[in-house]
């Protein structure tokens, strides 16, 4: 046992160098959007069953009773939050089983309803039975209901692809394996096994390929928009320390397989814990924003919705200005590329003349843009009333309906053609970073270096928008980007 202990002890070691030399980090991530949402649930439990209360018992003084039954609500709420989190409710999870979760959640509200009829009845305290009893089951209700709701949406939003999260392990082993076949099961929780790294690649079985070796991980991991990664055997001290600086600066989450007995090793295996049967302790947990994207996500339906219905008469301005101007269609649908590399059609207001997507080969030469990306200042394909739509960026409004459908953002990095993110490979697999989060309406690069043509610099612009990203940084850029497209600058 003693030896087990000092492996770990090593892999702890190379953990703690690893997160020391690249900034503050979290051990778990904690779901702080579940966290508020079970605080509002509980003394929203805590109102209802005061009112049945009143409603049911009358004649009683509701001045000192009511004081009495608040602050044990609030005492409720308190015990009930502690042992939820004790129970890891609010863990980040690579795999949450739903039963299992329930009964955590169940057994950490009936420990609470029971501590606080304790302390209402060796305090002597005036406070109905029934309002506690109907405190307790109300909140039971209200949290496994709230996570039943949330677990259906997340399963349609995985049916369009919306919600995904890529896994990638390290090694072929029983465990890996007999994991990988259990995630696949789990589909509707939107976890997706990408396949094996190993030193030697070989076949394990044709629906997870062996993606390549473990040399070759950094590319791995952005080429298939990895997210998680397990480490599922051995590996040598020198290749730990790469994996997890790699993991790290990817901002992948990182996960061990535990091999070998884990019983009476005390303070280090708190964090372990049964995915399919398997025992994993988290290395690494990048933390993830949950609130924050949650919030960003209501501001994109918001503003997408008020930015249609307040620009309506612009867009039928500029739609009978283009129909009169060639006879042409009104709308241009192009497709592009998303978050981790799915595809979509984005809709623009048509800018060229029919058909110009075929001239695009022979004026190749000519392109002004640095990269990948191809733009002409005169391009010859570009209408006249385009020109103008061009200047002011009108020709992107109709976009705001893909904010609306959660293919776009309002604040991202522009979103790039399929021809364009092809040939990131002859320039730089870095410039996929561009592809980690949904592209949007607005982004960093239109605000700071709109007429800069290196794409360098605006894929370096999008890794900072992605590292150093912030609701606060979401309002700069917007309140940035009326005055950038009112200098007319766009071509």
């Amino acid at each position: 046992m003693t030896r087990y202990k000092d492996r770990w002890g090593v892999v702890k070691g190379l953990v703690d160098e690893v997160c020391r030399h690249r900034g503050p980090t979290k051990r778990y991530a904690f779901d702080k959007l579940s966290l508020g949402m079970d605080f509002l649930l509980l003394l929203l439990a805590a109102v209802v069953a005061f009112t049945l209360r009143l409603q049911l018992f009358e004649g009683h003084s509701l001045g000192l009773f009511g004081k009495r039954h608040a602050a044990m609500a609030v005492t409720y709420t308190a015990f009930s939050l502690l042992l939820l989190a004790n129970r890891r409710v609010y863990g980040a999870r690579l795999l949450r089983e739903p039963g299992e979760e329930s009964r955590n959640i169940i057994r950490a509200l009936a420990e609470a309803t029971i501590l606080v009829m304790v302390i209402s009845y060796l305090g002597k305290l005036s406070v109905s039975r029934f309002f506690v009893l109907a405190t307790g089951l109300g909140s039971v209700l209200a949290l496994l209901g709230w996570r039943w709701a949330l677990r259906r949406f997340q399963e349609g939003n995985v049916r369009i692809g919306r919600e995904e999260k890529r896994l990638l392990f390290v090694g072929i082993t029983p465990e890996s394996v007999a994991l990988a076949q259990r995630l696949r099961q789990c589909s509707s929780q939107g976890v997706t096994v990408e396949g094996f790294v190993e030193e030697k690649p070989q076949s394990v079985f044709s629906e997870l390929p062996v993606l390549g070796e473990i040399s070759e991980l950094s590319l791995i991991l952005q080429r298939h928009f990895i997210d998680e990664m397990v480490i599922a055997r051995p590996v040598e001290e020198e290749s730990l320390r790469d994996l997890l600086w790699e993991a790290r600066r990817r901002r992948v989450t990182v996960r061990m397989v535990v091999p070998w007995r884990w019983e009476g090793i005390e303070p280090s295996w708190d964090l372990l814990e049964f995915i399919g049967g398997v025992p994993l302790v988290p290395l690494w947990d990048e933390p993830i924003p949950r609130l924050g994207l949650w919030i960003k996500r209501m501001l994109d339906i918001v503003g997408g919705a008020m930015g249609l219905v307040l620009l309506a008469p612009v867009g039928v301005a500029i739609a009978l200005a283009i129909k009169l101007e060639d006879g042409g269609p009104v709308f241009y649908r192009s497709v592009r590329v998303g978050k981790k590399g799915r595809t979509f059609f984005c809709y623009k207001f048509r800018t060229m003349v029919p058909g110009a997507d075929l001239w695009k080969e022979k004026l190749l030469e000519k392109n002004e843009r640095i990269g990948p990306m191809f733009k002409m200042a005169s391009d010859p394909r570009v209408t006249r009333v385009g020109k103008l739509l061009r200047k002011y960026s009108l020709d992107e409004l109709p976009q705001l309906w893909n904010v609306l459908r959660g293919e776009m953002s309002l604040v991202g990095p522009r979103p790039p053609t399929v021809d364009e993110v092809t040939r990131y490979e002859e320039f730089s697999w870095e410039y996929l970073r561009r592809l980690d989060v949904k592209p949007g309406l607005t982004s960093l690069w239109a605000v700071e270096a709109r007429t800069d043509p290196s794409f360098t610099r605006a894929a370096e612009l999008d890794r900072q928008y992605i590292e150093r990203w912030s609701l606060l940084l979401d309002l700069w850029i917007l309140c940035r980007t009326l005055p950038a497209v009112l200098k007319g600058t766009g071509r």
